[in-house]
């Protein structure tokens, strides 16, 4: 199956309103310098997450880069994800922002996180050493976790 022109998924990007993410950079895959654009059938997963991590940049005041977004099933393994990773249904990004300003973007995207739950909305948060996971509305439940 032909993955849709990465300009499409650009051009719906910019329909949802996102001001500070390109989908380049949510379907890079860095370990095979090339970008991987998921079917169409999934892109609405994506867009809550991504809304998150606009509104999250928004409030940061400065770049914030994908580490990873969406990932098909070999890529996950080479990477060592989940089997079950909200990477591979689009519903996921891995953020940084470097190791000076790690902690402020983890108390920004708690905070965040904090507002989606009282909206009833849920959000993973997964804290790791050199950037933050995040993923919205996969049905799991408001998480937190340390990896």
């Amino acid at each position: 199956m032909c993955s849709p022109p990465i300009e499409e998924l650009q051009s719906q990007l910019n329909y949802w309103g996102i001001l500070y993410f390109s989908a380049k950079e949510i379907t890079y895959h860095r370990r095979w310098d090339r970008n991987v654009v998921p079917q169409r059938l999934l892109w609405s997963k994506m867009e809550m997450t991504i809304q998150f991590a606009d509104e999250l940049r928004k409030r940061y005041g400065g770049p914030i880069s994908v580490v990873s977004g969406y990932r098909i099933d070999e890529y996950n393994e080479l990477v060592g994800g989940s089997p079950e990773s909200e990477h591979k249904a689009f519903r996921a990004l891995d953020l940084s922002v470097g190791a000076n300003n790690h902690l402020r973007l983890i108390s920004l995207a708690t905070a965040l996180a904090q507002e989606y739950k009282e909206d009833g909305i849920e959000v993973g948060i997964g804290i790791y050493r050199r950037f933050i996971h995040v993923d919205v509305g996969a049905g799991r439940g408001n998480r937190f976790w340390t990896g």
